[in-house]
């Protein structure tokens, strides 16, 4: 099947790039070639941009990985060698047995955390008090003869 590779570039020496494709190319691959199945990346600087660009992956395209970018940064956390094709890391079973590699690599173990089980009043399955009802407020309205009339501000001006 071959091999893959990834290159980690920083925009901002794009115009140099530009400017120079052959050359950034040729280092480029050789930056490639030198960790070829190896684990670790390798920055290569060009034209003055010292850690711009960085060789992150050559690995046989059996291999499915997980890869860190950030800060300028790019980085291998882990991968899995898989001659059987069946980590699919567009699926949530192949982005669990990465990230399981990883933390074994870090000698982690990861376990999955169970969700309580939240109860409701409807619930009649579980044991335990009931809530007490709430009486329901009735809904009639009062009648004029029970309203009290405020006193208009006139009136308690005039002392009527």
């Amino acid at each position: 099947m071959g091999f893959n590779s990834l290159i980690f570039i920083n925009n901002d020496c794009m115009g140099e790039i530009d400017a120079y494709p052959g050359e950034w190319w040729q280092m480029a691959k050789r930056a490639i070639g030198s960790i070829a199945g190896a684990g670790s990346a390798k920055t290569f600087s060009f034209h003055g941009y010292a850690n711009h660009n960085i060789a992150v992956w050559c690995r046989p395209a059996e291999s499915v990985g997980l890869i860190c970018i950030g800060h300028n940064d790019c980085r291998r956390i882990s991968s899995i060698y898989d001659t059987a094709d069946d980590i699919d890391h567009n699926t949530d079973k192949g982005k669990l047995l990465l990230i399981e590699a990883a933390a074994k690599e870090l000698g982690y173990k990861l376990t999955k955390i169970q969700k309580k089980k939240v109860t409701t009043c409807e619930d009649t399955s579980s044991p335990g008090p009931r809530p007490k009802p709430t009486r329901q407020k009735s809904s009639s309205t009062k009648t004029p003869s029970k309203i009290k009339k405020k006193p208009s501000k006139k009136a308690s001006k005039t002392g009527k």
